[in-house]
């Protein structure tokens, strides 16, 4: 994002780097699983590939239901969300070519055991919408999901994305409500979100896998 920048530079960091990192760092990856016979590839995405952060135009993303899920539409408009939603492209262009198994997870805010206990001592109630929508997933959930995908690559199709988040959200308040309160506009696109349940979807892991969301931050309010 162009906020970031004036940081990046004074740090030396390369106008580049995020670009570098994620995408050519990507493609030197894949590249190398070529040349090694690597047959299946699980990568560590972002949900950020849908482009409802970092908006440089400062125009709302625009939802199109809720719970949002895979069939979303995505608009990623600063780099590290382009390399984030390229990437999943990049690999589904080796499974074509080469025929490797590759596998994206669209990850959530990752909350390890000691940041979702902070983040219960420290949470306050919802006073605006929020273009992060809340999400959030335990590391643990995120190592056990990406354990599975490789386990179980032999059944699932030979490339797929599958968002990887919490069952719920970071908020106090029921997400339906947070919807009526702060973008009423949208009501008439959910289509269920019952409870505190997560604005994004993870049912097309779990179907795919069988893996669930097992860790909490509210066990500690």
């Amino acid at each position: 994002h162009p906020a970031m920048r004036a940081q990046a530079a004074a740090q030396g960091i390369p106008f580049d780097a995020t670009i570098q990192a994620n995408l050519v760092g990507t493609y030197y990856l894949m590249q190398a699983a070529v040349a090694a016979g690597v047959q299946t590839v699980v990568m560590a995405g972002s949900n950020c590939a849908l482009g409802h952060g970092f908006r440089i135009s400062d125009t709302p993303f625009p939802v199109r239901f809720l719970p949002i899920d895979e069939t979303h539409s995505t608009y990623p408009e600063d780099s590290y969300s382009f390399t984030k939603r390229a990437g999943e492209d990049l690999l589904a262009s080796y499974s074509r070519a080469y025929g490797i198994r590759t596998y994206v997870t669209r990850i959530a805010g990752v909350f390890p055991p000691e940041r979702r206990a902070q983040y219960a001592r420290d949470v306050q109630p919802v006073t605006a919408w929020s273009p992060w929508l809340w999400c959030w997933v335990g590391s643990e959930d995120v190592a056990a999901a990406h354990r599975l995908l490789m386990e179980q690559a032999d059944d699932l199709p030979v490339h797929d994305v599958y968002f990887l988040n919490a069952d719920d959200t970071l908020a106090l308040e029921p997400s339906q409500e947070i919807v009526a309160r702060f973008r009423p506009e949208l009501l008439p696109l959910v289509t269920a979100l019952p409870g505190h349940a997560s604005f994004i979807s993870a049912d097309k892991l779990k179907h795919a896998t069988g893996w669930r969301h097992q860790t909490s931050w509210r066990e500690t309010l």
